[in-house]
């Protein structure tokens, strides 16, 4: 197991946020990294701009090319996540 980084926008993270919270993508450009990440791995969710952790998600499949949330910007790599690692609060708390 290991710890990832899943860097996104208030705005990616505000359609995540309203999605079953079971998938996330990956830009096309990172998906040679993204077939590094392994089951049970870890993805550490983080909000740029508001500067905020919101989750802890739990790697439940290799990649796959089904597109998945992302509002700027296309992507063709996906991971599933288990959604209950997931913290109930997040951006939307910010002080």
């Amino acid at each position: 197991m290991r710890y990832r980084l899943d860097v996104n926008s208030p705005e990616t993270y505000q359609r995540f946020s309203e999605s079953d919270r079971s998938v996330v993508g990956v830009r096309p450009r990172y998906r040679t990294l993204a077939e590094t990440v392994e089951v049970g791995d870890l993805l550490l969710g983080y909000v740029t701009g508001l500067s905020r952790w919101v989750g802890l998600f739990e790697v439940t499949s290799t990649v796959f090319g089904r597109g998945a949330v992302r509002v700027t910007r296309a992507t063709t790599t996906s991971f599933g996540l288990r959604p209950d690692r997931a913290t109930r609060h997040g951006a939307e708390d910010r002080p």
